[in-house]
């Protein structure tokens, strides 16, 4: 290997954001060494363009650098045991800053641990904790993060009160030993429901978010000082929907619930709490669909034309969902949101934004309803430009993902989609089947072998 050769891979893998966005998520804090003004990567660039011309780096774009991570370039330590790295996607951001959503395993559910900024000190959401083991999960990974002074997040959000998005949520915020800080927590819990109804009755979240001793803030961002009880996360019927941003520049849109689906909720609060019990979960346990033995015959046109059954669950239509936005990159996170509130709300997005008739682009749609045939509808898809969609659920119980729903997502996702899911099933991996990939030009990722999981850096 040539000297200016030696120097040039100096350059790429240690000034690769990739490599140091790893090396962070590891522990391996940044060198001052390696990047100040005489450090190992200026220094290197430096010597490959008095050897080679300065236009060698320079003339290379993005996507020509291969990322040290996807790629055989020296390697760190592998990532958590519990997560799988996803390969970044072609048009992964090269700048300094990290934009990640991981999966983490919560069995049927939903538990999004979302980190942005600086990736020695990164900014943390967390978005609802499904099941038990999650909040196991969730606690060790808080605890990891070292002194309580580290442990802050900018907001927690459960977004509905539904069993595989809240099984964990009171082991988790019971726990006396985290010494957790969050700065915003957002429930729409029975004082906001009843808000539209004027019924009193509680409910245990609530309860504990409303415990004097602990201090806990409660849909902050939306909740004027004097209020008895905090202010419903909900779009308003004569506003556009609205905007907040955390510090650190993360901005999230609100996309769901509107005040209706709200006061549904009220009204229905005895029923829906009702069905949070594990055994009338149980009663809704569906057969999953036989095994495809013959893949020439396996028709995605007609899965993805299937009618579509409005989605009725008055839990799903109050979820809260949101557009998160950061470095110019997107992701769509849906909780179990109906697609028609999600149509209509994207529609008027783009109009508010100048855009009427434009796709909304994105990074990443997070599947409804862990990939429900009635959450992900053709016309939902065809209003995003999104390369990447994601699925949380081990298919237990409910058989998720939903075939109909992932054919619609390969055939009107865009051009070659990938699918990412948090575990690998029976019912998920048949989209992995080279017959398959070759035919509709999609592509499928997934934990490690017998690893639950994903992160997907955006």
């Amino acid at each position: 290997m040539t000297t200016s050769g030696q120097f040039e891979r100096y350059a790429e893998w240690w000034g690769n954001p990739d490599l140091q966005w790893a090396l962070a998520k590891l522990g391996v804090p940044e060198r001052p060494y390696w990047h100040g003004e005489h450090g190992i990567v200026p220094t290197a660039k430096r010597i490959v363009a008095l050897l080679r011309g300065a236009h060698r780096l320079a003339s290379q774009t993005d996507g020509q650098r291969k990322s040290a991570v996807a790629t055989g370039s020296p390697p760190a330590s592998a990532p958590p045991a519990e997560t799988r790295l996803a390969t970044p996607a072609p048009n992964a951001r090269h700048s300094t800053s990290i934009f990640a959503v991981e999966m983490l395993p919560a069995d049927n559910g939903d538990c999004l641990w979302i980190e942005y900024g600086d990736p020695s000190r990164p900014r943390r959401i967390l978005i609802d904790c499904g099941a038990v083991s999650a909040a196991r999960t969730v606690a060790s990974r808080i605890e990891s993060l070292g002194a309580p002074s580290e442990r802050v997040f900018e907001l927690f959000v459960l977004t509905h009160i539904d069993a595989d998005h809240i099984n964990g949520v009171l082991p988790l915020f019971g726990n006396p030993n985290l010494n957790v800080r969050f700065e915003d927590i957002w429930f729409n819990g029975w004082h906001q429901v009843g808000r539209f109804l004027g019924i009193k009755q509680g409910e245990d979240f609530s309860k504990l978010l409303e415990d004097p001793a602990r201090s806990l803030p409660w849909n902050r961002a939306v909740t004027s000082k004097g209020e008895k009880h905090p202010a419903p996360i909900a779009l308003s019927s004569d506003k556009p929907p609205p905007m907040f941003e955390l510090p650190g520049g993360l901005r999230l849109t609100l996309l769901s619930p509107s005040a209706d689906q709200l006061k549904r909720l009220g009204r229905e609060w005895r029923q829906v709490l009702l069905e949070l019990e594990p055994g009338k979960a149980m009663l809704g346990r569906r057969r999953p669909p036989p095994p495809v033995t013959d893949f020439a015959k396996f028709d995605l046109e007609a899965l993805a034309r299937k009618s579509v059954t409005k989605d009725t669950s008055v839990a799903n239509g109050s979820s809260i969902a949101l557009l998160a936005e950061f470095d110019e990159h997107a992701i769509l996170l849906t909780g179990d949101a109906h697609a028609d509130m999600l149509v209509k709300s994207i529609e008027q997005l783009q109009r508010e934004r100048g855009r009427p008739g434009q796709k909304l682009k994105l990074e990443a749609l997070k599947l409804s309803h862990h990939g429900s045939a009635n959450a992900t509808t053709i016309p939902l898809l065809e209003l995003l430009d999104c390369p990447r969609y994601l699925v949380s659920s081990n298919g237990n119980i409910f058989s998720h993902p939903d075939r109909e729903a992932i054919a619609r997502v390969i055939l009107h996702g865009g051009h070659q989609p990938t699918l990412y899911f948090n575990y690998r099933s029976p019912l998920n991996e048949l989209w992995d089947e080279r017959v398959l990939r070759d035919r509709y030009g999609h592509k499928a990722e997934y934990p490690s072998e017998g690893k639950a999981g994903l992160l997907v850096r955006l």
